[in-house]
């Protein structure tokens, strides 16, 4: 019997994640100059545990693989962690424009059918009010 051909073996999201955590560990993977605030700079191990506590996260409060997650970030780092995160644990991020009006989020909310969201302080009350009837 023939193996089957599975070109994308260890190309998944969460291989490529592992894998350049483990070959550059302590190497610089990202620095972030916010225009106000100090600069931080995250190591691929860094990054990596990051990622992974946030699934870990996702996880702890419920959501599987398949459920949907509403991110509502501003350009940050955080964002790149919340959507590595959801595909670690196999939940879809859903991304949003924190420019969007209430009514296009909401939009966006019910009709991705999220069942919760992780977001700004200032963007909180925009994100509690489009997703009150979905989480």
């Amino acid at each position: 019997m023939v193996a089957p051909l599975r070109p994308y073996d260890g190309l998944d999201m969460r291989s490529l994640i592992q894998a350049q955590a483990i070959r550059h560990g302590k190497s610089t993977f990202l620095i972030w100059e916010p225009f106000e605030g100090a600069a931080r700079t995250w190591t691929y191990s860094e990054f990596f545990e990051a990622v992974q506590g946030f699934a870990a996260g996702l996880r702890g409060r419920g959501l599987r693989p398949g459920d949907r997650l509403l991110i509502h970030l501003d350009n940050c780092p955080e964002f790149l962690v919340a959507w590595l995160g959801c595909a670690w644990a196999g939940v879809v991020g859903v991304t949003s424009n924190t420019k969007l009006s209430l009514d296009e989020l909401t939009y966006v909310a019910t009709h991705s059918k999220v069942v919760g969201a992780v977001t700004q302080p200032r963007h909180m009350a925009t994100v509690e009010e489009s997703t009150v009837e979905d989480c």
